[in-house]
């Protein structure tokens, strides 16, 4: 699952100025103690913070296969070069 910065940052979709001009709703107007809203922001940011964790250290693994080791002997002749 893919997440928007704005995601990364605050744990939620963001509510556009549009989504409140055409009646969306997020929360599906529920109203919960500041309690219960923090647990489940801290679940969120948990979450989203695990994912970009994971997705970094794919990124990492592809980016090592990809890489192509210097031979000494190259790596020895520029220095040699210099």
């Amino acid at each position: 699952m893919r997440c928007s910065p704005y995601f990364l940052m605050f744990g939620r979709t963001p509510c556009l100025p549009i989504d409140v001009s055409l009646g969306v709703t997020f929360d599906n107007g529920v109203t919960q103690p500041y309690t219960v809203y923090a647990e489940n922001l801290s679940t969120r940011l948990q979450y989203a913070h695990n994912l970009a964790v994971q997705n970094a250290q794919k990124k990492a693994e592809s980016n090592k296969k990809g890489m192509m080791p210097i031979p000494l002997l190259v790596l020895f002749s520029l220095v040699i070069a210099c």
